[in-house]
């Protein structure tokens, strides 16, 4: 039902006499808002990831084509932290810190393909051992659970062109096909795809986890709520709701990276540079300001303006040279430079990410392939 829809149906309501329904459904966020207790936190929660799962999966006509758009923002959205580094255990907070490890970014992607329909889950991989070394997700895409590793960043398929099960992954590996996989085994010579494979061995079954998106037992009705206004207000809705919750919740400078994020996530893109801008500008705190002027990048490159994002990713370096954000800071310089034609400059970048090796690349490892072959013919 399309917007123009709801409001005949609502106009129609109010006509048949149900004004005072209509009258609280319309009050409802206000009231929401001005409520001490944890529904204001559940409604920003779930609003600010309705925008973001339709933000990203706009244009998608398939289930599949959702997932896999799903996937490929939170893989290139999100990092595996440094070693020791602590992570946060529900969506919100590894969205907010732009970091987690593998059940993290499985765990998210699971909460965003909820918001467009797709149930999902969570699996611990076992496999050889008792003991798990790696988790992905499962979504239920035609008829069956599918398996999807947002960390890695590989999907396999089958010869038909479908995502793979787990049963496809534990019995028919040498059927399936995945660039990212792929793109892997032809730089690293030392990678044993074997050793991948393993994890989805039968000895051990895997462990289904439960999904920890900071849901209450008023969330279900909050979010649908919540999802009833976006459907008919749009962003002016999100942008007035957000900014009313943070002036009742998170009105202080402390706040003041948290609240730049949440504006981030939600598309305010705009509105989260301007605050970070502040951050940057004023902050004495080195990891504060280090912190905005990454997510100031990412920002711009999320918006395609790419020289304003390499400027601020080279100010970070010069600044903070030993950046937890080091791997992703030379992929999206790669990526801007890529985008700008300038391959030569985008090639430099990306051998940068293939020596430190820090992370799971395979997306960004096939684009550097591509740019070698140009330099070699070139």
């Amino acid at each position: 039902m399309d917007r123009s829809a709801r409001w005949k149906r609502l106009l129609g309501l109010a006509a048949a006499g149900t004004l005072l329904p209509v009258a609280v459904f319309l009050a409802a966020p206000a009231m929401i808002l001005t409520s001490p207790g944890q529904a204001r936190y559940d409604a920003h929660q779930e609003l600010v990831y309705e925008a973001l799962a339709r933000r990203v999966t706009r244009g998608c006509r398939t289930e599949q084509e959702k997932a896999l758009s799903i996937v490929g923002a939170v893989h290139s959205h999100l990092i595996p932290p440094r070693a020791g580094t602590p992570g946060a255990d529900y969506a919100p907070a590894i969205l907010i810190r732009g970091y987690g490890y593998c059940d993290h970014q499985a765990n998210v992607v699971v909460v965003l393909a909820r918001h467009v329909g797709i149930r999902g889950r969570v699996l611990h991989l076992r496999g050889y051992d008792s003991q798990s070394h790696h988790s992905v997700c499962e979504l239920y895409i035609g008829g069956k659970y599918r398996v999807l590793d947002p960390m890695t960043g590989y999907i396999f398929f089958t010869p038909s062109g479908e995502i793979a099960t787990f049963d496809d992954l534990a019995h028919r590996p040498e059927t399936l096909d995945s660039w990212q996989f792929d793109a892997v085994l032809s730089f690293d010579k030392r990678f044993d795809p074997r050793s991948y494979f393993r994890l989805y061995e039968p000895k051990y079954s895997p462990e289904i986890a439960e999904i920890d998106d900071g849901a209450t037992w008023q969330t279900p009705i909050v979010e649908r709520l919540m999802r009833l206004h976006y459907s008919l207000w749009g962003d002016r809705f999100l942008a007035w709701f957000q900014d009313e919750f943070f002036r009742r919740v998170f009105d202080g400078p402390e706040f003041a990276l948290v609240r730049a994020r949440y504006k981030q996530l939600a598309g305010r893109r705009e509105a989260a540079v301007a605050d970070l801008d502040q951050i940057i500008a004023h902050s004495n705190d080195p990891l504060a300001r280090c912190d905005a002027m990454y997510f100031k990048a990412r920002a711009l490159w999320d918006m395609h303006r790419n020289w304003e994002c390499i400027e601020e990713l080279r100010r970070l370096l010069e600044e903070y040279p030993g950046t937890k954000w080091l791997t992703a800071v030379e992929f999206y310089l790669g990526d801007c430079y890529e985008n700008l034609r300038s391959l030569p400059e985008a090639a430099r970048w990306y051998s940068l990410i293939r020596a430190d090796n820090t992370t799971p690349a395979p997306g960004r490892l096939l684009r550097l392939e591509k740019l070698l072959r140009w330099n070699r013919s070139s």
